[in-house]
C-alpha cells in the first residue's frame, strides 16, 4: 500500500525490523525558520503509520540529516550530520559534525554523540561490521583546497569509520583515488566481504567535466596496507603571548596533511602550521588544534589565560577607519592601499558570526548588518600584514 506523509517530509533510509515492521528515517524542513528536524517513522507491513517521532535541532544547529540506519540488539543506530545554521547562511560556508543516535523501537533517544567540526560532511551508509560494532562510509571536507595560495574549492575525501555500540569512534580513515587539485572522492556504499575485509564503492571526480566509478578493497582495519593505524598523527601545540596577540606553533607528531585551529567559541579557523591570532579582550580561552592525515585524526585543547590589559588592535593597523560608528546597520570601512585584505568578519558578543566576506579589492567598502539586532558587535579584518579588531555599535 502507499503511505504518504506530507508537510515537507523527506524519507531517506528504510530498514525492516526483526519484528517485521519498517523504520524510515528522514528529515523535515520547517516552513518559516528553515530548520531541519530528524524524523523517525514506523510502518506496518500493510503501510499503516504506527509512529512518527521528531527531534528538533538546538542552539545554532540548522538541522540534522540522517545518512543511514541499522538495527542493533533490538535498538537502532542512526548516523548522519549536524549542520550549524549561522555559519552556513551568514558566512557562505557550512560547519558540519558527524553525529550518531541510538534509538529504541519507539524513537526515544538512548544516547547521542558527535565528532569533529568540518566544513562539510556526508554519511551515505551504515552496516554491522560483524564483530558487534558498525562501519560508516561517506565523505568530508575539512578545509578549502588551496591552489597557488588561493582558496579555489573544497577538497573532499572519501571516509570510513568504525564505531562501537556505545558511539565511541574506534578509528577513522579518509581516502583519495589519486592526488589531484580541486578533487572530490566519495564512498556511497560498503559491504563486509567473506575474508572480513571491507569493499567500498563510490565515485571520483577530477573536475566538473570528469567523474568515474571507484571500487576499493581494504582489510578489516580499513587499511590499504597492514599497519596503517600506526601512522595516525598526534596533536600538540605551543604558544607565546604578546599582550592580546598569541603566536601558535604546532608540535604535532607524524605526517600532517591538515591543521584546523579553533579559538574559543568563535568559528575562526586557520589552516596553517603556525597561526597568529589577536583576541578581543583579556580572559581565559580554550584553543583547539585538530590534525589529520589519511590514517586518522587527533585533537588537543588547551586553556590559555590572557591577563594583560591593552588594545586588541595591532598597532600597525590602527589607521583602518570605520564610519559612521554608531550606525543603523550600514557602515563603511576604509583601508590604506598598503594593506592586502584576506577576509572581513563581524561577530556578536557571544562569538556568533553574522557577516563574512572573503578577499575584496576595494579599499573603501560598505558592510550591511542592518538585519542584526541593536547592540555591540566585533569586526575582525584579516590582512596579509596583520589583523584589525574593533567594536561596532548597531543602534
Amino acid at each position: 500500500n502507499n503511505a504518504v506523509i506530507n508537510n515537507n517530509y523527506i524519507g531517506y533510509r528504510v530498514i525492516e525490523t526483526s519484528t517485521n515492521e519498517f523504520i524510515i528515517v528522514g528529515w523535515r524542513r520547517m516552513v518559516g525558520s528553515g530548520l531541519v528536524t530528524l524524523q523517525f517513522l514506523k510502518f506496518s507491513q500493510t503501510g499503516e503509520l504506527l509512529l512518527i517521532k521528531e527531534t528538533f535541532p538546538t542552539g545554532q544547529e540548522e538541522g540534522v540529516f540522517p545518512g543511514g540506519i541499522i538495527e542493533l540488539d533490538g535498538n537502532f543506530i542512526v548516523g548522519g550530520i549536524k549542520r550549524v545554521y549561522a555559519f552556513q547562511v551568514l558566512a557562505g560556508l557550512t560547519q558540519d559534525r558527524y553525529w550518531f543516535y541510538s534509538l529504541d523501537i519507539d524513537g526515544n533517544i538512548l544516547w547521542s554523540t558527535e565528532y569533529d567540526e568540518c566544513i562539510s560532511t556526508v554519511v551515505n551508509a551504515i552496516i554491522p561490521s560483524g564483530d558487534g560494532n558498525f562501519i560508516v562510509c561517506g565523505g568530508e571536507s575539512e578545509i578549502p583546497f588551496i591552489v597557488d595560495n588561493m582558496y579555489v574549492s573544497n577538497r573532499v575525501w572519501a571516509t570510513l569509520s568504525k564505531i562501537s555500540p556505545t558511539g565511541e569512534r574506534i578509528w577513522h580513515r579518509r581516502y583519495s583515488e589519486e592526488e589531484s587539485n580541486a578533487r572530490r572522492d566519495l564512498f556511497n556504499n560498503v559491504i563486509i566481504t567473506e575474508d572480513n575485509g571491507i569493499l567500498l564503492i563510490g565515485d571520483t571526480r577530477k573536475d566538473s567535466t570528469f567523474q568515474d566509478y571507484w571500487v576499493l578493497k581494504l582489510d578489516s582495519m580499513g587499511c590499504k596496507f597492514p599497519g596503517c593505524d600506526s601512522l595516525k598523527p598526534t596533536a600538540d601545540f605551543s604558544y607565546t603571548i604578546d599582550d592580546l596577540t598569541v603566536s601558535f606553533k604546532s608540535e604535532s607528531q607524524g605526517e600532517i596533511e591538515n591543521y584546523l585551529w579553533q579559538y574559543g567559541r568563535v568559528f575562526i579557523e586557520d589552516f596553517v602550521e603556525e597561526p597568529i591570532h589577536t583576541f578581543l579582550d583579556t580572559g581565559s580561552y580554550e584553543i583547539c588544534l585538530q590534525v589529520a592525515n589519511d590514517y586518522g585524526k587527533d585533537k588537543v585543547c588547551k586553556t590559555i589565560d590572557l591577563l594583560t590589559t591593552g588594545t586588541s588592535t595591532p598597532k600597525a593597523l590602527l589607521d583602518i577607519k570605520l564610519f559612521p560608528n554608531p550606525n543603523e546597520g550600514l557602515f563603511f570601512v576604509e583601508i590604506p592601499d598598503m594593506y592586502t585584505i584576506k577576509n572581513v568578519q563581524v561577530f556578536d558578543m557571544s562569538g556568533n558570526i553574522i557577516y563574512f566576506e572573503k578577499q575584496t579589492n576595494n579599499n573603501l567598502f560598505e558592510i550591511d548588518i542592518s538585519e542584526a539586532a541593536a547592540g555591540t558587535y566585533i569586526i575582525r579584518i584579516e590582512t596579509e600584514e596583520g589583523e584589525f579588531v574593533d567594536k561596532v555599535v548597531r543602534r
